[in-house]
């Protein structure tokens, strides 16, 4: 790839510089200091140094030929692990760049779209690609799928939002020939409505409307099949586009899918009920604690409308029933999590302490105690965790628990302990980044008014 790049180049030695400061990151120094172009040669080991044409501080490479296809293996193929990932996107970058949008194959265009996605998630400004995207959406949104535009989507910030509308165009078409064939997926739904829901706004009309057939849809699938909704990889994708097209209150018809989904959910919580899946869980409880009524006593301060599953109504009981079995398999799942935990001898599972943290967090914040009480074996085996383990713990971690724990317990002193070890802790550890330490702040602040 390095090859046919420089082949075609007129900033040759700059090229040259940073493939060598990437190739000296990656191999601990040992590419030679000299940045002669003979000794990186060499290095390369392309073979007969003679062959090259080694002039005035330019370099000559033996013309290879390197398709767009070529380009996408090596991208997609790159990991974090990876020892010269971050040099092989950066030649994937140099080398899509020159390429001719006008002369690709309508076959070449998902490889360009994967490449231009590998390289947005490993941080390339999108600005730097956008002419080349906009040329492939202009010339190219025709002859692309769902995996294609959800790939465009992701690795484009548009500015121009022009630019959009051939591939939203293309979108509505992909969806209306998926219903009419009754062969839309769930999962591509969802991709997309993640996608246009993170760039849609309230002037954008033809997004928003782009994002409704999205939505209808996804409506429509669940519809003919319900079974969708109990498995793992499916239920997934309902519970992330529910989670976006909950933020579209404002637009009455994308925001009845919302309601539509949301009904149901509820009304197939035996699909779903003995799903492992605590993420999923964890967010589709934000969404519900979100939309019931919230109570206060005998005064509700906030209704909210409930839920609708097609033409019928969803009552509020069916709401609370829902609430209340994530809660519970919730609990289960933390418990005997908590358990594996704390049958070892030592160390902390990140990831299941951060979402029982978050899990806490929405318990509170939405005062879900009113729903159903969590019981006393999670309260026990996350105190035996947090009095063995908190020095393993994140600080912010340990003091969200705290104050869960302190709800049950108020005058608990080993619990304050805890806290303020915590809070001394993040005072000094390199970890504690501003956002942590911002959430830290806000959490003790009022504990200490």
């Amino acid at each position: 790839m390095f090859c046919a790049i420089i082949s075609d180049v007129e900033n040759k030695a700059e090229i040259c510089f940073e493939v060598a400061k990437r190739l000296r990151r990656t191999n601990k120094g040992r590419m030679p200091l000299n940045n002669g172009d003979e000794a990186f040669v060499k290095f390369f080991n392309l073979g007969d140094v003679e062959r090259c044409n080694i002039a005035s501080g330019s370099i000559e490479m033996p013309l290879y030929e390197v398709t767009i296809r070529d380009v996408c293996e090596a991208v997609c193929a790159v990991s974090e692990e990876s020892p010269n990932g971050d040099l092989l996107l950066y030649l994937a970058y140099r080398r899509l760049n020159q390429i001719d949008i006008a002369t690709i194959h309508s076959n070449e265009v998902k490889s360009v779209c994967r490449v231009l996605y590998a390289l947005s998630k490993s941080g390339y400004l999108v600005e730097c690609n956008s002419k080349l995207v906009c040329s492939i959406v202009e010339k190219h949104a025709r002859s692309m799928n769902a995996r294609d535009i959800s790939c465009i989507i992701q690795a484009i910030k548009f500015s121009d939002e022009a630019a959009l509308i051939p591939l939203l165009r293309r979108i509505q078409a992909i969806v209306g020939e998926a219903q009419e064939q009754s062969a839309v997926g769930v999962k591509s739904a969802s991709v997309l409505i993640s996608n246009l829901a993170n760039i849609a706004h309230e002037e954008n009309v033809e997004c928003l409307h782009t994002l409704k057939k999205c939505a209808e849809a996804m409506v429509d699938n669940v519809k003919r099949d319900a079974a969708t909704i109990g498995q793992p990889e499916t239920f997934t994708a309902i519970v992330i586009a529910l989670g976006k097209l909950q933020a579209f209150r404002y637009n009455q018809e994308i925001y009845r899918c919302f309601e539509i989904l949301t009904g149901h959910i509820l009304e197939n919580q035996l699909l779903w009920m003995r799903t492992g899946r605590i993420y999923d869980l964890n967010k589709l409880l934000s969404i519900l604690a979100a939309i019931r009524p919230q109570a206060k006593g005998d005064k509700y301060i906030q209704r909210k409308r409930a839920p609708s599953i097609c033409v019928e109504e969803t009552s509020e009981n069916v709401l609370l029933s829902g609430l209340e079995m994530v809660i519970k398999r919730l609990s289960e799942l933390y418990v005997a999590g908590l358990g594996r935990l704390n049958s070892r001898a030592e160390g902390v599972d990140d990831t299941l302490i951060r979402n029982l943290c978050h899990f806490l967090e929405i318990y509170r914040a939405h005062d879900l105690c009113g729903v159903l009480s969590l019981g006393d074996e999670l309260n026990r085996e996350l105190l035996r965790t947090l009095s063995d383990r908190h020095d393993y713990m994140k600080p912010v971690d340990v003091i969200e628990l705290v104050l869960y724990l302190q709800t049950v317990d108020p005058q608990d002193a080993n619990l304050r302990t805890m806290q303020a070890a915590a809070i001394k802790r993040a005072e000094t550890d390199a970890n504690v980044d501003e956002r942590q330490w911002g959430r830290i702040r806000r959490l003790v602040s009022p504990r200490k008014q």
